[in-house]
């Protein structure tokens, strides 16, 4: 086949996921390695930062995407201690969502009537995207997803990336294009119809592999029966620099990527207490790790989300344990991929909640841990 053009599906990029991102960046890295003059577009869910981040041009995932580039958190204004103000009150709307959802007739009511006014115009709206996009898939040779886990539906319900995946795979093969899935991650997949989505997008792909036994079993779960090998994550090649490993001056330096558990600013399915708890382990944790002798890093691999839970650490750091320990605590800067990477070769051990965390750290140090959802 003769590529002169390429699409790039990344329905999570432009969302300040550095995984996502290193998803993409690897595959671009790919892609030029053997096509140097290879032209390409990424369809990205924030065109804007994914122009500024990648030096390439994007184009609209959706009606409704990001205009201007992530570099923070998702709101500054929320961000902050756990006792604050702004954050009970995100737990108190957690509390009233998860209320509703015991009563699911109810919530499904309240959330049709809410949307009924605007349903005729999103319609109209979303044909004259589709045909817009369609006149752009026009012009690629192929249409290739970059990886990650974006065949899911805890965020957004079947027609967030479900849906969103569906329509490009759809419309490329309407434009005669062929498309490919490599090294996807599928689930969750709680919805009927995020899995019927699913299951006509791989059967309209002409090449499909996953990540990981988890996501090929899901597929088998889901109904399709169709050959779908395990091939690693896209980010295991992404060129990485060479480990300058952690100093032992002063202690072995840890990095702790944390996560926003159930946090109310981030998680769909809200639970204050279970985020409390896990802010208090991690807090307990780096109190343990200054008591017996070593240095720890806060940093992030989502850098709007994850940089709120860093100052929640660190507020409940300072108000429980003593100046010094507050003090020893070192954040680093991370806005990019390569901050990233700079971070992981920098520090001898890891301790990851994130998927992409511990999966760039392999190449990269010599010891990691991983924290699961069991806090």
């Amino acid at each position: 086949m003769s590529l002169s053009k390429i699409a790039v599906l990344s329905p999570a990029a432009g969302n300040g996921n550095l995984g996502d991102e290193a998803s993409l960046t690897a595959l671009m890295q790919n892609i030029r390695r053997r096509h140097p003059h290879i032209e390409i577009y990424v369809i990205s869910a924030n065109p804007r930062d994914t122009e500024i981040r990648h030096r390439v041009q994007a184009w609209p995932v959706g009606r409704r995407v990001g205009r201007a580039p992530i570099d923070g958190k998702l709101n500054q204004s929320t961000a902050g201690v756990t006792e604050s103000a702004s954050l009970r009150n995100v737990c108190a709307w957690g509390r009233v969502k998860a209320a509703l959802k015991r009563a699911p007739f109810v919530f499904r009511l309240l959330k049709r009537v809410y949307g009924i006014p605007g349903l005729g115009f999103a319609i109209l709206a979303e044909g004259r995207f589709l045909a817009a996009s369609l006149r752009r898939v026009k012009r690629t040779d192929l249409l290739v997803m970059s990886g990650s886990g974006s065949f899911c539906d805890h965020f957004g319900g079947p027609f967030n990336f479900p849906y969103t995946i569906f329509k490009w795979t759809l419309l490329a093969r309407v434009a005669g294009i062929p498309v490919i899935f490599p090294s996807v991650g599928l689930g969750p997949l709680l919805s009927p119809l995020s899995r019927l989505l699913v299951r006509a997008s791989l059967t309209l792909a002409e090449y499909r592999t996953v990540r990981d036994v988890t996501s090929q079993k899901l597929l088998r779960e889901v109904g399709w029966t169709g050959k779908t090998p395990v091939f690693p994550d896209l980010a295991y090649s992404l060129d990485v620099p060479e480990n300058s490993g952690g100093t032992t001056r002063g202690g072995l330096l840890v990095g702790i990527n944390v996560f926003p558990h159930f946090d109310a600013r981030f998680w769909p399915d809200a639970d204050p207490a279970k985020y409390e708890r896990y802010i208090d382990c991690i807090a307990s944790f780096v109190a343990w790790l200054f008591q017996h002798g070593y240095r720890v890093a806060l940093f992030p691999t989502q850098i709007r989300a994850d940089t709120m839970v860093i100052d929640d650490v660190k507020h409940l750091v300072s108000q429980r344990y003593s100046p010094e320990v507050a003090q020893s605590l070192l954040e680093s800067s991370v806005r990019h991929v390569s901050d990233l990477l700079c971070v992981l070769s920098s520090v001898d051990l890891v301790v990851a909640s994130r998927f992409h965390g511990t999966l760039l750290s392999f190449p990269l140090i010599r010891q990691y841990e991983g924290l699961f959802d069991d806090v």
